[in-house]
């Protein structure tokens, strides 16, 4: 199934900006680099930076952003609801 989310906030600037409407589809065979949809404690958009069995560390592009210093959250695989495929160019 292909929905659509809005971006909200700066912490994947430059690569999505606030307001942006992204365009997802529901897959579970993602991969480190792409940017995902991810339940938190809210509906977030991320960038998946490394993969260890079933947990995903998400990671924001604007590193001021970053909890941890590396990473932004860490999920199990089920809270990731798909993967961003446009705009295409991330």
């Amino acid at each position: 199934m292909i929905f659509f989310r809005r971006v909200t906030g700066d912490s994947m600037s430059p690569t999505l900006s606030d307001g942006q409407i992204v365009i997802f589809h529901q897959i579970k065979n993602f991969k480190v680099g792409q940017i995902a949809t991810a339940f938190v404690d809210k509906k977030v958009i991320k960038r998946i930076i490394k993969i260890d069995g079933d947990k995903i560390f998400l990671g924001v592009d604007d590193q001021k952003h970053a909890h941890n210093g590396t990473f932004y959250a860490t999920v199990n695989d089920k809270n990731i609801d798909g993967v961003v495929f446009w705009p295409r160019n991330l």
